[in-house]
């Protein structure tokens, strides 16, 4: 059925849009070279997840760009936010806890990059995220950058068993502390330094904590410092339709899963929350909806075993259901017109359910009637898949979605398959 290809038809749509528009994102700027002198024009920013490998300069917006590597200049400032070039060590020990071994001895590799400024001034912070997506902070020492060194690693400890005669062998996260000493020597000219250091969490907003406090310890403030990247959270209201294909399976050949439903139209209203996440130019965030969904289909089956001996067999179901949404959402902006593609999972909660057979037989002079459940036993919640493409112009949005999943049921030979398209138009507050 048609229905089942709206999700290649959501995909397809996305990628041939996106890639129909350029990219570029020229903001003001300015690049300063080796020898000290500053030019100014644009600089195409990508709000970088990961430390960008180069930069692209224009000094007018109709020029060609210039592509500038680590080595070829000595700083760059866009949209607030200032990186510098340097040669410096990544420690590359794995993160993951997963990866983690007992070698504690730190692991060195030498790269060039541009490493974020997060404060500057007598005391200054850097940051690198690494092509392995490892986080690296730098302190200026002298005219050097010196890398802070951090490193997680296993220990693994005999642990007696209380009231036992045995022992048994567990397993510890450990973190080394040499940050702390290079920090306790740097910062040491504040006098609570040593407080401030003793319970400290080795991540950006931590560190840029204590070098703040490190200031207001000293009475004055930094040249320049990262402002804080917040979440934003959006509001909005949702409503329109739902197309929804019902089916009956049976893994025992039962012949009721030859019944053909037809589409069920019903409307649908709920709200949302969008959590905008910080960097990659906002393109990134978390979309939660609460949805009120509900349908009704019936569908005939005429069972003839013989001239004389035959059923009609009239089946209806439905439900009525609040979903929670949970999708992760990927935006790209064209034009006046923000496109975006989400996917993830719908988790319902049946409040209402029709769930009826009626079976009418004919032997011969002989009628009868017997009335029961379509689906024997059915559960309170289901969970289903959700794929959709979306359109937003100012604070209105329309988008397509795909919905698949069945209904649960506790008589695994026969259960009901569902596919589900919406037509939903929304308001962003």
């Amino acid at each position: 059925m048609m229905i089942k290809f709206f999700p290649l038809f959501l995909f397809f749509t996305f990628f041939y849009a996106q890639s129909s528009f350029a990219q570029e994102n020229y903001l003001e700027g300015k690049v300063i070279f080796q020898s000290g002198d500053t030019l100014e024009g644009y600089i195409d920013y990508r709000n970088w997840s990961k430390n960008p490998l180069q930069v692209l300069f224009k000094e007018s917006l109709d020029h060609d760009p210039s592509s500038f590597l680590p080595g070829d200049i000595r700083a760059f400032h866009v949209e607030k936010e200032r990186y510098v070039s340097a040669e410096v060590d990544i420690e590359v020990s794995p993160v993951a806890q997963a990866r983690l071994t007992i070698d504690s001895a730190f692991q060195y590799e030498q790269t060039m990059g541009f490493l974020q400024v997060l404060i500057e001034g007598p005391k200054s912070l850097y940051y690198l995220k690494d092509i392995h997506n490892k986080e690296q902070f730098y302190i200026l020492r002298e005219g050097k950058f010196e890398l802070l060194r951090f490193k997680k690693y296993l220990r693994h400890i005999m642990q007696a068993i209380p009231n036992q005669d045995y022992w048994v062998r567990e397993t510890q996260v450990i973190e080394t502390q040499d940050h702390v000493l290079q920090l306790l020597s740097y910062l040491g000219d504040c006098a609570n330094i040593d407080y401030e250091l003793r319970n400290l969490d080795f991540d950006k907003k931590n560190l840029k904590g204590l070098f703040r406090n490190y200031y207001s310890c000293m009475g004055h403030l930094p040249a320049y410092q990262k402002g804080d990247e917040k979440v934003y959270i959006k509001t909005g209201i949702i409503a329109g339709l739902s197309f929804t294909h019902f089916q009956l399976i049976s893994s025992s050949g039962n012949s009721l899963k030859n019944i053909n439903y037809p589409l069920s139209l019903n409307p649908s209203l709920g709200i949302s929350v969008e959590f905008v996440l910080p960097r990659n130019r906002r393109r990134w965030s978390f979309n939660t909806e609460l949805l009120f969904i509900n349908y009704k289909v019936v569908g005939t089956f005429e069972d003839i075993k013989s001239e004389g001996d035959h059923s009609l067999i009239t089946t209806t179901f439905g439900q009525a259901c609040l979903k929670l949404n949970a999708m992760p959402r990927y935006t790209r902006p064209i034009g006046n017109v923000s496109l975006y593609l989400q996917a993830g999972v719908s988790n319902g909660l049946r409040l209402r359910e029709i769930n009826h057979k009626k079976t009418e037989h004919w032997f011969f002079s002989t009628f009868s009637t017997e009335e029961d459940k379509l689906i024997a036993a059915t559960q309170k919640i289901e969970t289903e898949l959700l794929f959709g493409l979306g359109a937003r112009y100012k604070r209105y949005f329309l988008e397509g979605r795909y919905e698949m999943g069945n209904v649960p049921s506790y008589n695994l030979a026969l259960k009901g398959d569902l596919a589900r398209v919406y037509v939903l138009m929304g308001y962003r507050f």
